[in-house]
């Protein structure tokens, strides 16, 4: 119906007219839709330049409804940034605290000591943190209330199934958090489960809600569901298209899709916002790595050593693609950086023994064969290193270009036990 259509009865009881006009001064008392014979009586006679046909009534709703619309962006965006904060703090507090027996070990005795003194500190620090956000929430929470009694939403009902229904979802919300949590330090299959059965319920409520769609992209992908871990990701970017975690979480599932290319251009995005983000440089390489590129590979682990001289997984790659490059003694030095950190490293044990085979040192090879042996006895690929250096033709002459390389664990730098199929240590 067009709007020219729409007829109101004055609402003044005893007038038979239309209501034909509506009033827009802000200070006005009196019935804002009016008929001719409210102002035949005198009504709005003092702020008669304020009159307006009721058509122009829709246009100023309208107009209305658009800034609604946009303050309500406003406090999104302010709430956006609140929980990137939290975001950012949290994932500090992880990388620096929550470290594993095996991250200690490497520590020297002075590092030791230096963490074991902040972890004290730490206590008393958050303590007061804690008492200091928790007394700001307050005020914050006091301010909200009071913005929606400045607006008068007092008055709107927010009956009592409406307000289960919100505790409901904040209640299976923070659990499926929780349950992310406790599976990312101990995995426990059930628990997955059990997060994605509460996340099905978050989105039957409401099925645009981005963190909910994160939580169950996350763990689509820890169950290696990666194509329909890779539509929720969809689905919450077209809602939040800025926010890093939900970026990441994306470049991971690329990844395991193996659609490299895509997975490079979408930590180009993060990395436009976060130059230093560890993650997306270190995937980048690996990605760069399993599209041969093993030189632009090679550049960006130095990217990610820069940040993090001692992270294996930016070590792997380098040490892989020098290999893969033909540079097999810088690929030795890499891998023995690598070894410091995790003496039983398998990949930098092939690496370097291939490196030593293929660097015409057939002696120091078998010597260094024969001892990762002892660490992998029924490795086939050490075994063949060892076949290689024993046989009358140690290596056969091959320009660097035409190299292969091993290439064994392109899809899993960070894993020493899962090797690949395809591998040749004959060639140089």
């Amino acid at each position: 119906m067009k709007q020219q259509e729409i007829l109101f009865k004055c609402p003044i009881e005893t007038h038979n007219f239309q209501a034909e006009f509506a009033c827009f001064n802000q200070f006005c008392q009196s019935n804002r839709i009016f008929c001719f014979e409210c102002i035949r009586n005198g009504d709005h006679n003092i702020h008669s330049g304020d009159q307006r046909k009721i058509a122009d009534l829709f246009d100023f709703l309208e107009n209305n409804r658009l800034k609604i619309e946009e303050f309500i962006q406003q406090l999104h965006q302010i709430q956006a940034y609140i929980n990137k904060s939290f975001s950012l703090l949290e994932q500090g507090l992880k990388n620096k605290f929550l470290l594993t027996k095996a991250e200690l070990c490497q520590f020297d005795p002075k590092q030791l000591s230096a963490a074991v003194s902040e972890i004290f500190q730490s206590k008393f620090v958050s303590m007061n943190i804690l008492q200091d956000v928790n007394n700001k929430s307050l005020v914050l929470c006091d301010l909200i209330n009071k913005c929606g009694g400045l607006f008068g939403l007092e008055d709107v009902n927010i009956d009592n199934q409406d307000y289960q229904r919100i505790k409901q979802v904040d209640e299976l919300l923070q659990n499926s958090q929780d349950l992310m949590l406790t599976i990312k330090s101990d995995y426990n299959k059930p628990k997955v489960y059990e997060a994605m059965e509460n996340l099905k319920k978050l989105l039957s409520i409401n099925p645009n809600e981005v963190q909910s769609l994160h939580l169950t992209a996350e763990f689509l992908k820890i169950l290696k569901n990666y194509n329909e871990a890779n539509i929720k990701a969809d689905q919450a970017l077209q809602r939040d298209p800025k926010n890093p975690q939900l970026l990441q979480t994306k470049v991971e599932i690329l990844k395991e899709l193996e659609r490299f290319d895509e997975a490079i251009q979408w930590a180009d995005k993060i990395l436009f916002i976060d130059p230093n983000n560890l993650q997306s440089i270190k995937i980048k390489a690996e990605c760069l790595k399993s599209l041969k590129d093993y030189n632009e590979a090679i550049r960006w682990a130095d990217k990610a050593l820069q940040i993090d001289s001692k992270n294996l997984c930016s070590l792997i790659i380098k040490f892989e693609s020098l290999y893969n490059v033909g540079n097999y003694g810088d690929a030795i030095v890499w891998a023995e950086q690598a070894l410091k950190i995790e003496p039983r490293n398998l990949q930098a044990l092939i690496v370097k023994s291939g490196s030593l085979r293929l660097h015409a040192n057939q002696n120091e090879a078998i010597a260094y064969v024969d001892s990762a042996l002892k660490i992998y006895p029924l490795n086939r690929y050490l075994q063949e290193i060892k076949l290689m250096c024993q046989s009358p033709y140690p290596y056969i002459q091959q320009p660097p270009s035409q190299l292969q390389g091993i290439g064994l664990f392109q899809r899993f730098p960070c894993n020493p036990l899962i090797p690949q199929q395809n591998i040749n240590f004959n060639k140089k």
